[in-house]
């Protein structure tokens, strides 16, 4: 997408303040910074028609990132800490949790003292 950096092309949590497929179209466009006016209405429904009986397969995504996401993290950390643990200039190293899991699963942070 052009004019949009990588780092930008997340729309966070539009969806549950969406009333509908296009209204979620329009505000994502907005959020993104793009001009919705290059999208008809009649062209958005007509995609959320042709595709609409693929729902339960992006509910059943959903589902599985919602799962298998925090356990794909742990394993992520678990991997960067085997790592450290393996450097011979490393004195020590852990996983500190940050603050409150319930408030951000991202609550750890590898960390690592040099001999």
């Amino acid at each position: 997408v052009h004019g949009i950096k990588r780092s930008d092309r997340n729309i966070g949590k539009v969806y549950s303040k969406s009333s509908s497929f296009l209204d979620y179209v329009r505000i994502s466009l907005k959020k993104l910074e793009l001009d919705e006016s290059k999208i008809s209405d009649s062209l958005v429904l007509e995609y959320f028609e042709k595709y609409k009986h693929r729902m339960n397969e992006l509910e059943a995504f959903n589902m599985l990132k919602v799962v298998l996401g925090p356990c794909i993290e742990v394993l992520i950390l678990l991997d960067r800490l085997c790592y450290l643990k393996e450097q011979e200039n490393i004195a020590w190293s852990g996983l500190v949790k940050l603050f409150d899991p319930i408030k951000s699963p991202r609550c750890y942070a590898v960390v690592a003292l040099k001999k």
